[in-house]
This record gives C-alpha cells, sequence and structure tokens, in this order.
C-alpha cells in the first residue's frame, strides 16, 4: 500500500505549465496567458505575501489556489483577500484536498491580519456556489455592477 503524502505550499513560478494543466482540465481552455499574468500578479513582490499555494502529492502538484490581497480596492479601508481561481485535478476531487488547501491558505491570511476574503461566481454554477458556501462564504455587502458596451 502506497502512502500519499499532502504537502502545500506556496505557488513558484515553475508551477505554471502544471497549473495550467490542472485549469484546462475544469475549464476546457487554455488560459496559460490568463494564468501567467494571475501568476504575476500574485507573486508581486510589492505585497510582501504570496497566499496563493499549490498541493501536492508525493511531490505532483495536483491542485492549486491563486489568492490575492489587495489594499483600498473599490474604497475598502482594509486589506482585502480575493480569491481568483482554484483547481484540483479530477482524479483527486472528493478527497478534501480543496477543503485542506483552502483551509490552509485562510489560516495563512489570518496570521497575516487579513480579515476578509471575496470571490466572484457564476450565479448559474450552483455547485461552485455550494462549495463556497460549504467553505462559509455568504453573500456581501458589494454588488457586481456590469454594462454591455454595444460594438464589443
Amino acid at each position: 500500500m502506497q502512502i500519499l503524502e499532502n504537502v502545500i505550499r506556496p505557488v513558484r513560478h515553475s508551477d505554471l505549465p502544471r497549473l495550467v494543466e490542472i485549469d484546462a482540465e475544469a475549464s476546457g481552455e487554455d488560459r496559460e496567458t490568463y494564468l501567467a499574468k494571475k501568476l504575476e500578479s500574485v507573486l508581486d513582490e510589492k505585497w510582501g505575501v504570496v497566499a496563493s499555494n499549490v498541493i501536492e502529492i508525493n511531490g505532483e502538484v495536483v491542485g492549486f489556489i491563486m489568492v490575492e490581497v489587495v489594499s483600498g480596492e473599490f474604497g475598502l479601508p482594509e486589506d482585502v483577500a480575493r480569491l481568483d481561481t482554484i483547481g484540483i485535478l479530477r482524479e483527486h476531487r472528493s478527497k478534501g484536498l480543496a477543503g485542506e488547501l483552502f483551509s490552509q491558505t485562510i489560516a495563512q491570511l489570518a496570521k497575516l491580519g487579513i480579515s476578509r476574503i471575496q470571490t466572484l461566481v457564476d450565479w448559474k454554477d450552483q455547485d461552485l456556489i455550494g462549495y463556497f458556501a460549504s467553505q462559509g462564504f455568504t453573500p456581501g455587502n458589494m454588488v457586481f455592477l456590469e454594462k454591455t458596451i454595444d460594438g464589443h
């Protein structure tokens, strides 16, 4: 019987190819350019904090969470964590890895004095809304507004 060892560690630039692979499995799209930009943003040294993590099993990255700490956005006076993307390889889902990854990330944020984490979810994606509800998320006080720009 093989013993599986889960390790959660901060994301690195060298993780990009694996993040793209994991994300593509879930989204059906190659979002390398997008994920490369997110990775640059979350690893930006101006924040002095990396709150994005990967989870490895026996040295293989099988999941990730991208969280960015922002300050003063939308007139909010305190630092806020923004959860952008979370992904676990299909073969490793339903094993509690996403919850483990999320819990450790929340613990890191709490140690940094961050008291709030936010994310955006498509209203039609009830599975994802259900997942975030299971992690303690509730609707926030901010309202997301959008306008379609004609001709685009």
